[in-house]
């Protein structure tokens, strides 16, 4: 996270969630099945609409 502002991940890996919180101007480790083909999830301090949250996807090529 290369910014001033913190991040909270609801991420999805298969059937299961997690829950990471990415800190100002820190790296974060992830970790993921070895199958998994990519994470997708939601930033959950960020809103789109106001009853949406930002969704994002990590490819894992």
């Amino acid at each position: 996270n290369n910014s001033d502002l913190y991040f909270e991940l609801s991420l999805t890996d298969g059937s299961t969630n997690k829950n990471v919180t990415l800190y100002p101007r820190s790296t974060q480790l992830i970790t993921a099945n070895e199958e998994a083909a990519s994470l997708t999830g939601e930033v959950v301090s960020t809103y789109v609409r106001s009853d949406q949250h930002l969704k994002v996807n990590f490819p894992l090529n």
